[in-house]
């Protein structure tokens, strides 16, 4: 609970932790199978995931980073060995370029759109295709990406598409579930996520084969089903399988526990991301007319969804105070914010090309990242809300009361500022 001047904004944490989550662990510890391929409580995951989003085939993984390495371990494998570089947007999480690293293949960025923050497709027009076999499409905060140009891209050269939907579960284009669209979607279960179950992962895919690959790729590059059967031996459940090891792999399984709560989660799911989409409606109707707040875009229904797991503004500092450093404005407005109770964050700052780890790959890309159209997104731009109390966990008075204490704070900023 935090005071702002003459009201209170209350802080709902998350995730939930509920009856129904409680009662899925009791399942899992009375059943006395805390992990294993194919346990209960996965299989029952990757089934109702799957029904959920539209997609055939789901893989659990141990989290959201694991599922995106064993999309590209199965496509490094599978792919021409000239082709060994993957296109990623400049500004994401990091995993989505650790993942491409660890496959072995070559990260190779492209801007965002200074307004989404998803990649933007008309970058691509100075990427030779030649060397890619895949695309990385993050749909970041939870707003899809222009699935239509980069999916066609993709196909025009024979590139993979690995969805990165690790923020955006259940949004929609044009109508249909984000990971419907790539040959493999990824989905995070970290405890910050709309289906927060500690940590885990969901690999997702149409293509029967791809997703037999990834099974092995997860479970130490076994065959998957009859295939490679070596001998079975009675065990408790019955029988212990052993099989070949076909491929390279590792273990990258789910245990049953984050299994069975984030199946707890799903019959609430859609509910939850809908009445979050409302708290953004009513917060932003407040607060997105003033004049040089930079708000997330609102697309219409029948393009795309936004189901908000973050909430990214920014300020409009050249408009506003033209003689003063971006950063320098953006901070004054967070100070002020926070005076009135509102928390906020940066967000992984800076770019992904300006990181240690990162910045050899951005050479050769023939630009000046630190002066770059994403790290300009960045440098105005904020996260409201903390990851741990994020807008999904609260209710309409909290909306309400946050949009009276920004407004408040907005004009004290710029008070400040002299505008």
């Amino acid at each position: 609970m935090t005071a702002t001047g003459d009201s209170t904004l209350d802080y709902k944490p998350w995730p939930e932790i509920g009856q129904a989550e409680r009662e899925a662990v009791d399942r899992v510890l009375a059943r006395g199978v805390l992990s294993g391929a194919g346990a209960p409580e996965v299989a029952g995951l990757e089934s109702e995931w799957s029904e959920l989003v539209g997609v055939p085939h789901t893989v659990t993984t141990a989290s959201g980073t694991a599922a995106l390495a064993v999309a590209y371990a199965v496509l490094a494998a599978r792919a021409e060995p000239a082709r060994r570089e993957v296109v990623v947007p400049a500004y994401t999480f990091g995993a989505t370029v650790t993942a491409v690293m660890q496959a072995g293949l070559t990260p190779r960025f492209v801007e965002v759109d200074p307004v989404t923050f998803n990649l933007d497709p008309a970058d691509l027009e100075r990427i030779d295709p030649s060397g890619v076999v895949a695309i990385a499409p993050v749909h970041l905060f939870g707003l899809p990406c222009d699935l239509d140009e980069i999916v066609a891209w993709a196909r025009q050269h024979g590139i993979a598409v690995v969805e990165d939907c690790a923020q955006a579960h259940l949004a929609t284009y044009r109508g249909r579930n984000v990971g419907t669209f790539g040959d493999f979607a990824c989905f995070s279960l970290q405890s910050s996520k709309h289906v927060g179950a500690g940590e885990g992962g969901l690999l997702v895919t149409a293509d029967a084969e791809l997703a037999d690959a990834a099974r092995s790729v997860c479970s130490f590059g076994f065959a998957v089903g009859d295939e490679g059967v070596i001998r079975r031996e009675a065990g408790r459940d019955g029988y212990t399988v052993f099989r070949e090891h076909l491929r390279p792999g590792s273990m990258h399984r789910l245990q049953e526990l984050p299994a069975a709560i984030a199946r707890a989660k799903l019959p609430r799911l859609a509910e939850r991301i809908e009445a979050c989409r409302s708290l953004a409606r009513i917060f932003f109707d407040e607060v997105g007319d003033l004049s040089g707040l930079l708000v997330p875009p609102r697309p219409a229904a029948e393009d795309r969804t936004h189901v908000f797991h973050k909430v990214r503004i920014g300020v409009d500092a050249e408009a506003l105070a033209p003689e003063r450093n971006v950063a320098e404005v953006r901070e004054a407005f967070r100070s002020s914010l926070s005076r009135n109770g509102l928390e906020t964050t940066l967000w992984q700052v800076p770019i992904m090309p300006l990181h240690t780890a990162f910045a050899p790959y951005a050479d050769g890309d023939g630009r000046d990242w630190p002066a770059s159209v994403s790290q300009a997104a960045v440098e105005r731009s904020f996260i409201l809300f903390p990851e741990d109390r994020p807008l999904i966990a609260q209710d309409e008075s909290f909306a309400k009361a946050a949009a009276v204490a920004f407004r408040r704070a907005w004009d004290e900023f710029l008070a400040d500022l002299g505008a």
